[in-house]
């Protein structure tokens, strides 16, 4: 079973006449050393356990020192602290894309409506987020991030930790159960008002949704495919219709369902086709193998068994990616293209 957590806390509740301390200090240093480094911290007040790696076993004279009215010790809960950093950054200026963008949201805000903010890699979508997370925070509501990986939850926590600081709630399946529970409460009291994580923070308690954000929702890891069966993605949308709220779905490389739902116009197209930092596309060729019997160069056009020769001799490197290790999910003649089709089905 979790339990809380809760720690001793040691606060000055008043400062001695001259009379008292002289009664109190004049012979006793490590109580004296006790009041000022109690009284030098911010707030006054510390954790028991902060005060005894500072000074060592100190339990006596926090003890005189309540008898005496000038300490108290109160038992508070405390949350258990992740291991989350900081990224710090500037705030950069908006290009005119993210502009648009984010005042095509923001004048969406209080309502639901579907977007697909399809941008380049390097293009600003993280920043497009952030703008639309401040305004919600502004308008008194909360916000749900959904990242798909564990490991890029960690980049965006650092973005909106930065921006927002401790209004933060992490939500994955990496965290301990005790630190889960500190983050679920957390965003039960609206202590916090950001919830970020994999799949499952979709169901993260947010009473009062404002927005909501999926990153990269092409990525096939929404997709829960044991236990309760669901696509995070495609529940983000429906919470976002239930709250009556913006949901944002972001991709350089947007699914086939999302960009669909895109040219229908169930969801509203939002463009970012330039990097902030100016830098160039990589140049993408396609090759058309029909035609071509790519057996003799072991599976490779002629193009792409050129190019491969070229840079090698030129002294470079080349990246080959496999998508399925030599096997084919069907037959396709050289020729013209056709697939061989089973005439009972459509395998």
């Amino acid at each position: 079973r979790v339990r809380e957590r809760y720690d001793t806390i040691v606060e000055v509740m008043a400062d001695p006449g001259e009379e008292l301390e002289a009664e109190l200090f004049s012979r006793a240093p490590k109580r004296r050393r006790v009041w000022e480094h109690l009284s030098g911290l911010p707030g006054r007040r510390a954790s028991m356990a902060d005060l005894t790696e500072s000074l060592g076993p100190i339990s006596t004279q926090v003890r005189e020192l309540e008898k005496a009215g000038l300490l108290a010790r109160v038992r508070q809960e405390v949350y258990r602290e992740l291991d989350l950093v900081a990224e710090q950054g500037s705030r950069p200026e908006l290009s005119p894309e993210q502009e648009l963008s984010v005042e095509t949201v923001r004048n969406s805000l209080g309502g639901f409506e579907a977007f697909m903010l399809h941008g380049v890699t390097g293009s600003g979508k993280t920043e497009v987020y952030l703008r639309l997370i401040e305004e919600t925070l502004k308008r008194g509501l909360e916000a749900i991030v959904l990242v798909p990986e564990i490991s890029l939850t960690h980049q965006v926590v650092g973005r909106l930790m930065a921006r927002f600081g401790p209004t933060v709630a992490v939500l994955h399946s990496e965290l301990g159960a005790g630190e889960r529970w500190d983050q679920w409460r957390r965003l039960c009291r609206r202590e916090a008002r950001i919830a970020v994580g994999a799949r499952s923070a979709v169901m993260a308690p947010v009473a009062q949704l404002g927005l909501m954000v999926v990153d990269e929702e092409h990525d096939p890891a929404y997709k829960q495919s044991d236990g309760v069966r669901y696509n995070g993605r495609d529940l983000a949308v429906v919470r976002a219709r239930q709250a009556g709220c913006p949901a944002v779905l972001a991709s350089a490389t947007p699914s086939l369902e999302t960009w669909a739902n895109a040219r229908s116009g169930r969801y509203r197209t939002l463009e970012l086709p330039h990097r902030v930092s100016g830098g160039q596309l990589p140049r993408v060729e396609v090759v058309d193998l029909r035609g071509r019997d790519i057996t003799a160069l072991g599976g490779l056009s002629e193009h792409l068994a050129r190019e491969l020769e070229s840079n090698h001799e030129s002294g470079g490197q080349s990246l080959l990616f496999l998508n399925r290790r030599g096997w084919a999910g069907s037959v396709q003649c050289y020729q013209c293209g056709n697939t061989i089709d089973c005439d009972g089905c459509s395998v």
